[in-house]
């Protein structure tokens, strides 16, 4: 049986009292100070964090906000004495890797099956299965199982196949704006997006004609380009677009050296390091050669 004794100061060596190290003013610590104990060992404590993982970095980013905003909070309040540490810097974001959808099953591989599933089955078995997918009589001689092999699998052939020519695009160069050409009047770019170009084939009653545009002749009616876009508005995004297709207008009245200076042109506009930053620049340095 073991003697219990009254709990006393342990003591130290060769017996000397520890009583010096106990605390005559032990006392419960207040929620703020067990709060800035908790704060002062969390910085002590850095928690991994993978910059690759979009999720974890947004979080991080939203913690990290809301401690700078805690900070701010403090520095604000005059009855705040103690050090403040700096704002803590956002980390970057990971750039998601491009989505890229899988194929569609080409149709032609669910009939191929269908077939194959066809002519593992008995003949019996496979005219009952035609008769219910097309309703004919299966009691009938006539019905025939469709064979892998034969003609009828083929999705396309070449007698029912019409490939579409490029002028259902809906891309071709107008004629209201080929007579702004001859007219010598200048095309703004913005009537040669693909949008303004589908828009006069599919509704060319959005085309208004005008006099008095061609100094030489001003009775003549050529297009009111004031109906479509500024040219000034046209975006970044749309520059390749229009252009691609200017050339293509310019491939229908002007010869090869015209065409291949344009062609150096758009290169060279597309191959400015502040493109984007300066497009309005380069826009209207664009407007100017043309």
């Amino acid at each position: 049986m073991t003697e219990t004794s009254n709990p006393v100061p342990p003591r130290g060596a060769g017996g000397t009292s520890t009583n010096a190290f106990i605390s005559v003013n032990s006392r419960t610590l207040t929620d703020d100070e067990i709060n800035r104990v908790v704060e002062s060992v969390g910085r002590c404590v850095t928690v991994p964090i993978d910059l690759e993982d979009l999720e974890a970095v947004i979080e991080e980013n939203l913690a990290r906000a809301d401690r700078n905003v805690a900070r701010e909070s403090k520095r604000n309040d005059p009855n705040f004495i103690e050090e403040i540490s700096d704002d803590e810097l956002f980390l970057d974001e990971p750039t998601p890797e491009p989505f890229t959808p899988l194929p569609k099953p080409f149709p032609g591989n669910k009939v191929s099956q269908a077939f194959s599933f066809l002519n593992t089955l008995t003949p019996n078995t496979a005219k009952r299965v035609v008769g219910a997918l097309t309703g004919a009589d299966t009691s009938s001689s006539n019905v025939t199982v469709p064979s892998s092999t034969s003609t009828d699998t083929l999705v396309f052939k070449d007698s029912e196949t019409v490939i579409m020519k490029t002028a259902d695009t809906g891309t071709e160069i107008p004629k209201p704006i080929l007579n702004l050409t001859k007219a010598k009047i200048h095309v703004p770019l913005t009537l040669l997006t693909l949008a303004s170009l589908r828009k006069i084939h599919l509704d060319p009653s959005c085309v208004k004609m005008k006099k008095g545009l061609v100094l030489d002749d001003p009775k003549k009616s050529v297009m009111d380009t004031s109906t479509f876009p500024a040219e000034l508005t046209l975006p970044a995004d749309r520059f390749y677009e229009a252009y691609s297709n200017f050339l293509k207008m310019m491939a229908l009245i002007a010869d090869e050296a015209t065409i291949r200076q344009f062609v150096e042109h758009r290169n060279f506009c597309l191959s400015r390091d502040e493109f984007s930053e300066d497009w309005n620049a380069v826009l209207n340095f664009d407007i100017e050669i043309r």
